[in-house]
């Protein structure tokens, strides 16, 4: 509960408890989401001990603005107290709700259950024209006047009925309520938020489409010039958005097919990537079996995978003595093979070059192949 300062400078916890505030997304760490033009219902559980009568608003603005906008809340049952407003723009709006006891209102109703009683309100009345004086020091303009003329007369000798209906007059009370006394007022622990987007974030007709199966001529390779000829087109069946798959690279290996077939031919298109650039002094590995990482083997000692139980097509079983076997990590296992694989091609072409390294590859030869770039595998077919 909220701490209060009291006249006195003294401290104490509030009278008015404010909980159960709504819509509130995850105790106001997000923020909820109206679009342009609807309204924000916002309720709270109000409540205080005794029997005083309680005064409940609720204050929004737009983020960035300096004065707050208010709306009075309405008691429901249980306690439970709602206002609304209506969010006109873009952005982010805050709101808080406010509450207090409202002395006046809680006198007036008093004054009215002693005069049905038939009692006698004498020292009620002087009671009420102290609490119009201080209503009339927080007034301004001509409200201001007005209340003192009627704290005056409610507190001067004469007829107690006359200033018994005075002082319940609806007129008079509506003044009171337009200057309350907030000084002992209990504000919400937080500032919730509310996103404003435009209509279209609530409903949209999606269009999906392909741009590389886009283009009007057979064979040829879609673009997103030919995409943004097709608008016209998607807008007449009366899609609202155009929605683009994924884009990514073709892959050299295991690539699909158009219409997403599970292996391409050689009439698909081919990316520009895997053309690659050799060397007259050495050549690089066929495309089809290229790697990224380069193996650390020579030729003559290729590793065994384990688990297996036997070792690769074509090449030499490696002894397991320490010295030679080599553990292969889970995740470099494909690596490893492919590179194995790249190696026993290029010995079984007959490629070789000047003077060998411990790879198996010349400086020269390495430095050629780096030419080749493999671009990661598509999840995505052509189209």
């Amino acid at each position: 509960m909220k701490n209060v300062a009291h006249p006195n400078g003294a401290e104490g916890p509030a009278r008015v408890v404010i909980e159960g505030v709504t819509p509130e997304l995850d105790g106001g760490r997000f923020a909820v989401k109206r679009v342009v033009g609807e309204t924000v219902t916002v309720g709270a559980d109000v409540f205080a001990e005794g029997h005083d009568r309680l005064v409940a608003m609720l204050g929004f603005r737009r983020v960035g603005e300096d004065v707050w906008q208010e709306v009075p809340m309405e008691p429901r049952v249980n306690d439970r107290w709602e206002a609304t407003f209506t969010v006109t723009h873009l952005g982010t709006y805050e709101y808080v709700v406010q509450a207090w006891a409202d002395e006046f209102a809680s006198w007036r109703s008093a004054l009215a259950k002693k005069r049905d009683a038939g009692l006698d309100v004498s020292s009620e009345l002087l009671e009420g024209a102290a609490l119009l004086g201080r209503a009339a020091e927080r007034a301004s303009g001509e409200d201001r006047p007005w209340l003192s003329a009627q704290a005056r007369a409610l507190g001067a000798p004469g007829d107690a009925a006359v200033r018994i209906a005075a002082a319940l007059a609806s007129e008079l009370a509506a003044c009171v309520a337009r200057h309350p006394d907030r000084a002992g007022a209990t504000r919400y622990e937080r500032v919730l938020q509310v996103t404003v987007d435009r209509e279209r974030a609530v409903f949209g007709a999606w269009y999906e489409l392909f741009p590389r199966s886009s283009a009007r001529q057979p064979g040829r390779h879609g673009t997103f010039a030919d995409v943004e000829a097709r608008l016209p087109y998607v807008a007449s069946m009366g899609f609202d958005v155009l929605y683009l798959p994924p884009i990514h690279p073709i892959g050299r290996t295991h690539r699909k097919g158009r219409n997403n077939t599970a292996g391409a031919t050689s009439a698909d298109p081919i990316p520009s990537s895997a053309r690659s650039t050799t060397s007259t002094a050495c050549s690089p590995p066929p495309a089809s079996t290229a790697s990224r990482s380069r193996s650390t083997w020579p030729s003559s000692a290729r590793p065994t995978i384990r688990g297996s139980g036997r070792t690769r097509p074509g090449s030499a079983a490696v002894p397991m003595g320490r010295s030679n076997t080599r553990r292969i990590p889970r995740r470099s296992t494909r690596t490893s093979i492919r590179s194995t694989s790249r190696a026993r091609t290029g010995a079984r072409s007959g490629r070789s070059c000047g003077g060998s390294s411990s790879s198996g590859w010349s400086a020269e030869c390495a430095s050629s192949a780096s030419t080749t770039r493999t671009p990661s595998r598509s999840r995505s077919g052509n189209g």
